[in-house]
């Protein structure tokens, strides 16, 4: 199925910064070829790395791995690489990325842009050459091990617990920064880029050791227990509203009335703006918008802007399990969980705006090689919400259905042979598997989806160099 051509819509730009004139509204999945806004590099042209020289730690085919930068605590043996056939590992391995959507790297170039010209002294020093491939890869190594919780707290790459240190992390790259004692912007991420962070996603293939429980522990499953040997998975971050002022309570909530102060952090006034320009393209003022009042669920929460966040992390989702599919000559079954639906969620009605949003992206993407959409433990939605998504994705020859079924469980009947993706809820500011490392196996879907697979090492940028490995779907080089 030929890929449709999108045109482009309503144009919009702030005034301090470079021109977002050129931002495509979010339904349009492609890069825009008209833009005046010239990107370096384009993303057209990127070009993953080459394999990495021998680091001289592990034996061929895996000696561009490097398992000693790595500082924390394995709480499993079971997942480790060290049991599957290293000719596989290292295919997996080179074959893990970073993913962002076809219009991020507009968003991180403007980025580097606003703080080059209006940032603080610690972010003109450190962005003063950086391009937009180097700040995804920054957004990916940069992070500690643990993340949790609206406090903050916090186990560094060192494997250091520090507890809670929300106060710490607010000042990451501002002048007050020189109060910190753990966290400096050299060494960790600000929260202006963990927002941005949240925005990309990490992939690669892997093996499966279970049915993908989330209870799973990284038991071996028993002989008789039929599951998927082999997937790819998708890490993607829903929105956060654990911090006032902070990440998506940002960009979605409704902001304090003018002169109230908010504890703790404030998320850079542009920064704000910058991303909800690019989320609503063609409102160049979210928060003067005639209707926003009406936008305002329950008094608080902007359902239009939640699901332009969330529509991102699915258009990323869905363009990379296509490519993937292609690469792989198989159609694709896509296992959606809820992202940002468990502590994180705010109200109960974002169950039925998140599926409205995943059925806005299936309307607007052509998706070549995804045959199923799977929906696991996401209850709540309103039968016609159901009905709309599964309308919207029967248009292009795609099943929905809503299971409460292990994701890699073996897939049988009609779905015998095609290529599992799995996804799991991550974090924009933490190690795959977060809570992992303080060797909590099942308190989140992000531990267990660890326990179930290699992607504890294979996503980790100590000990494989894939952050580096950058790519952009939906602008038709993915498939390297």
């Amino acid at each position: 199925m030929p890929r449709s051509s999108r045109g482009t819509g309503p144009q919009t730009s702030f005034p301090s910064g470079p021109s977002l004139a050129s931002l495509n509204p979010l339904q349009a999945a492609a890069y825009s070829h008209q833009s005046t806004h010239v990107l370096t590099p384009d993303p057209k042209t990127l070009k993953l790395p080459p394999r990495p020289p021998p680091a001289g730690e592990l034996p061929a085919p895996l000696d561009f791995l490097t398992p000693s930068k790595f500082k924390g605590d394995f709480p499993l043996s079971t997942n480790r690489i060290e049991n599957f056939p290293p000719a596989q590992i290292e295919q997996d391995a080179l074959h893990t990325r970073v993913v962002l959507h076809p219009r991020m790297p507009l968003l991180l170039d403007a980025f580097l842009q606003h703080k080059r010209a209006n940032g603080s002294d610690h972010e003109q020093a450190l962005y003063s050459t950086m391009t937009w491939p180097r700040l995804a890869t920054r957004m990916i190594e940069k992070r500690p091990l643990c993340f949790l919780q609206s406090s903050d707290l916090t186990r560094l790459r060192d494997n250091r617990w520090i507890g809670a240190k929300h106060a710490e992390w607010d000042r990451v790259g501002t002048p007050a920064q020189l109060l910190n004692r753990h966290l400096t912007l050299d060494a960790y991420l600000s929260y202006d880029e963990i927002m941005l962070s949240s925005l990309l996603a990490a992939s690669g293939p892997t093996f499966f050791i279970n049915s993908g429980n989330r209870f799973n522990h990284g038991v071996p499953a028993d002989a008789g227990v039929a599951h998927e040997p082999r997937g790819v998975m998708v890490g993607v971050v829903g929105p956060r509203f654990d911090r006032a002022a902070q990440h998506d309570s940002a960009i979605i909530c409704r902001p304090p009335p003018a002169g109230q102060r908010s504890v703790g952090g404030r998320m850079d006034p542009e920064v704000r703006r910058m991303i909800q320009q690019w989320l609503l393209p063609g409102v160049d003022d979210v928060d003067a918008r005639p209707d926003a009042a009406a936008r305002y669920r329950f008094g608080d929460f902007d359902e239009h802007m939640y699901k332009a966040r969330l529509r991102v992390s699915f258009d990323v989702l869905l363009l990379e399990a296509d490519a993937r599919a292609r690469a792989a000559g198989r159609d694709a079954v896509v296992h959606v969980v809820g992202l940002g639906l468990g502590v994180w969620r705010k109200h109960a009605a974002q169950n039925g705006w998140y599926v409205e949003a995943f059925a806005e992206s299936l309307a607007a993407l052509e998706l070549e090689r995804v045959s199923v959409v799977e929906f696991g433990w996401i209850d709540g939605v309103p039968r016609e919400t159901e009905e709309a998504v599964a309308e919207a994705a029967g248009a292009k020859g795609i099943a929905v259905r809503f299971t409460q079924e292990d994701p890699c469980r073996k897939l049988v009947g009609g779905d015998e042979g095609k290529l599992l993706v799995v996804t799991w809820a991550w974090d924009g500011n933490s190690y795959v598997g977060n809570e992992y490392w303080n060797h909590n196996l099942s308190s989140s879907g992000d531990p267990a989806a660890v326990c179930f697979s290699t992607i504890g090492e294979l996503m980790n940028p100590d000990i494989n160099p894939f952050a580096h490995r950058v790519m952009v779907v939906g602008v038709g080089n993915e498939e390297q």
